[in-house]
């Protein structure tokens, strides 16, 4: 057997050639080691179970967690339309360089893209969105599940965990809010207050803040009425947040200010960002709060279009005097009066004005136009049911003789029966839904809309 000498002990072949494989496998094992040491760190994207006013905007935030190495991402989630309404979906601090598009359009469903050059770092609020209660006045104790439906880091290159979210409205406690609405134009700096309703015996307060530092920056943060016994401590170094801790010996009353902060405004005119409140403690806790949010609009004081609104008005289209607040809502494809919502127009009222008269062998109908109303269905049926069933209207309706129409004249070949009568009515329709097929006149017995509808003839 070949062997190699080494000093005084032989070191056979086969013994050398052992040694080497495992100094390969070691080798080998080591490169698998750091390999999996840098592998790409799974994520978790989620919302929280947040508790919000029953009659004020919700801003809920989507969480990524860790946001290491992430430049684009995409999601999409449910939440109950019969609750809430989603309107925005603004960046936060982490993602204020970030590119965004989103569609809010059906309700119940959120989609979001987010894509940006550099890469996050940290964790934390990657966007806001803006949902409104469905019922401002009576949505006290309704809640809403927000479920993802789907997730996506870096086009799915980062593995990704889902965590769903809900948000309840509630009749609050003691609310530590700011303006609902707040506005300043481009340089300028602004005051915005951060008020407490009634509490009784606070001497420690601990509020956190968040927004798009790319819209408004944070400078300087003074005790307000209410905390003028206490000592103020605040930190505004770290771009869109803001950190403020009060306390003292002596304990303060609400309601009223707590503190003043002044934002410098630096977005581009028509930017907008929410001004999170992520942490309002009283007493450490001990004094139960809730939150309250608002939203701050990059706007103008001057009025561009002429319709008595500027932007800082709240008109949400200065080079259209057609679009303002208070404007009538048409069905366009524009926000007309500035309530946030595209072509939300009230359903058109009433058709008066309807004639029949003889054409031929046929009937021709003509009707007043519905200020509002793009199309109109007409319905008619038979007279003499209609007398049979004391008016009963689902028993006497016996065809939809032209649904969406948008004429205002009608030719129908229908003819009457020996010795009966037809009867018609029209109703108008546009993006708000269906008219009615009701008179208005108190006499009226009844509703003819639910009737017709009930009828094997209704409109579709």
């Amino acid at each position: 057997m070949n062997e190699f000498r080494h000093g005084r002990n032989p070191i056979r072949a086969s013994s050398y050639r052992t040694t080497a494989a495992r100094a390969l496998l070691l080798l080998a094992l080591c490169v698998t080691a750091l390999l999996a040491s840098s592998a790409v760190q799974a994520a978790t994207v989620r919302f929280p179970a947040k508790t919000c006013r029953y009659w004020a905007p919700v801003y809920m935030p989507i969480i990524v967690s860790p946001g290491t190495g992430v430049t684009s991402m995409d999601f999409t989630f449910t939440y109950d339309s019969a609750v809430l309404t989603a309107r925005a979906v603004y960046r936060t601090p982490l993602t204020t360089a970030y590119s965004l598009s989103y569609n809010v359009s059906t309700p119940g469903v959120v989609t979001v893209h987010l894509a940006g050059a550099a890469a996050l770092s940290g964790s934390g609020d990657v966007a806001w969105v803006k949902f409104d209660p469905v019922d401002p006045v009576g949505g006290s104790g309704t809640s809403s599940a927000v479920t993802w439906v789907s997730s996506s880091l870096n086009g799915g290159a980062i593995p990704s965990s889902m965590v769903n979210g809900s948000i309840s409205l509630i009749t609050p406690g003691t609310v530590i809010s700011v303006p609902d609405s707040m506005q300043g134009t481009p340089g300028s700096n602004v005051i915005v207050v951060v008020s407490a309703t009634a509490f009784t015996g606070g001497d420690s307060f601990d509020i956190d803040l968040e927004f798009d530092p790319g819209v408004v920056t944070a400078t300087l943060v003074e005790k307000g009425a209410v905390t003028q016994p206490l000592t103020l401590a605040y930190n505004v170094s770290t771009p869109g947040i803001v950190r403020i801790a009060l306390f003292g010996t002596q304990s303060v009353n609400g309601p009223g200010d707590l503190v003043k902060i002044t934002f410098h405004v630096q977005g581009a005119l028509g930017s907008q960002t929410p001004i999170d409140i992520t942490r309002a403690n009283i007493n450490e806790g001990a004094i139960p709060t809730t939150l309250g949010p608002g939203l701050f609009t990059v706007c103008t004081g001057a009025d561009g279009d002429g319709d008595s609104y500027s932007a800082c008005a709240g008109d949400c289209n200065d080079a259209n005097p057609n679009v303002h607040p208070g404007a009538a809502e048409l069905c366009n494809g524009i926000d007309d009066n500035c309530d946030g919502t595209t072509d939300n127009a009230p359903a058109p009222l009433a058709t008066h004005g309807l004639t029949v008269a003889p054409q031929g062998a046929s009937w021709r109908l003509t009707w007043s136009a519905l200020a509002g109303a793009t199309s109109y269905d007409v319905v008619r049926g038979s007279l003499g049911l209609l007398a049979t069933s004391h008016g009963n209207f689902t028993s006497a309706t016996q065809a939809c003789t032209a649904n969406n129409l948008a004429a205002t004249t009608l030719l129908d070949a229908t003819a009457a029966p020996t010795g009966g009568g037809i009867w018609y009515l029209v109703r108008g329709s546009n993006c708000g839904g269906a008219g009615t097929y009701d008179s208005g006149a108190l006499s009226q017995s009844g509703s003819r809309d639910a009737e017709i509808q009930a009828s094997a003839g209704a409109c579709p």
